[in-house]
C-alpha cells in the first residue's frame, strides 16, 4: 500500500514477531507505518480508519462473543463510509490452515 501512496496506515497483528518481520522487510518505510501489537478484542481504537482490511483475523475468533466485540471494534474505527474487507473460510471450506481454527497450536502430519 505504501507503493502505491497509500498514507496513515496502521498494522495491528497479535504476534510482536510478524510485526518485527514485517517492519524489517519495509526497512526505512516501516517508520511511515503505525505498528501495534494487541489482541484485536481486547484493542481499543485510538484513531478510524477509511479502510479496515482483515486477512487473518475474524475467522479464528469461533466464540459468538469474541466475533461480537470484533464487530464492536469494527464500527467504532471505522469511518462514516469507510470500507471493510474481510478475507474468512466458507462455511463448507478447509477446518484448519496452519493453525487450528480453535486456536490451538499448528499440528505436525504424521509421517508413514
Amino acid at each position: 500500500m505504501l507503493a502505491r501512496g497509500f498514507e496513515n496506515l496502521t498494522v495491528l497483528d497479535l504476534s510482536a514477531g510478524a510485526l518485527t518481520s514485517a517492519r524489517q522487510r519495509l526497512g526505512p518505510r516501516a517508520a511511515l507505518v503505525n505498528w501495534i501489537a494487541a489482541e484485536v478484542t481486547a484493542w481499543l481504537p485510538q484513531a478510524s480508519y477509511d479502510i479496515w482490511h482483515d486477512r487473518a483475523a475474524f475467522h479464528f475468533l469461533t466464540a459468538p462473543e469474541d466475533q461480537a466485540v470484533y464487530m464492536e471494534r469494527l464500527r467504532s474505527a471505522l469511518k462514516p463510509g469507510g470500507h471493510a474487507i474481510i478475507g474468512t473460510f466458507a462455511l463448507d471450506g478447509p477446518e484448519k490452515c496452519s493453525v487450528s481454527l480453535t486456536g490451538g497450536p499448528p499440528q505436525k502430519s504424521k509421517s508413514r
